[in-house]
């Protein structure tokens, strides 16, 4: 099946738009089910947000609303964390 090869890939995460005005949207793909965590962090480390935390997801695609419109412009980190991946993506947002 042509699916069997895309469930051997790690796990895809992207943020867009990037730059962002306000509303946007993570999208994310899991091979397998597995837990999930997103948390956004400011320049400075804080967190700004845990948008998901340990939900346990089924394999596919992914996708979660970002509303950005109460959040200082700047420079945003976000962290995914599915079962034993991690990764990070930065994002942008301006007024």
């Amino acid at each position: 099946p042509e699916n069997s090869s895309e469930e051997a890939q790690p796990s895809k995460f992207q943020i867009g738009p990037n730059p962002n005005l306000g509303a946007g949207d993570l999208r994310f793909t899991l091979a397998e089910e597995t837990e999930v965590t997103v948390r956004a962090y400011d320049v400075e480390g804080r967190q700004v947000a845990s948008l998901l935390d340990g939900a346990r997801l089924l394999p596919g695609i992914h996708k979660l609303g970002l509303d950005t419109r109460k959040w200082r412009p700047g420079l945003y980190f976000f962290s995914f964390t599915a079962g034993r991946e991690r990764k990070t993506q930065k994002l942008v947002i301006v007024q």
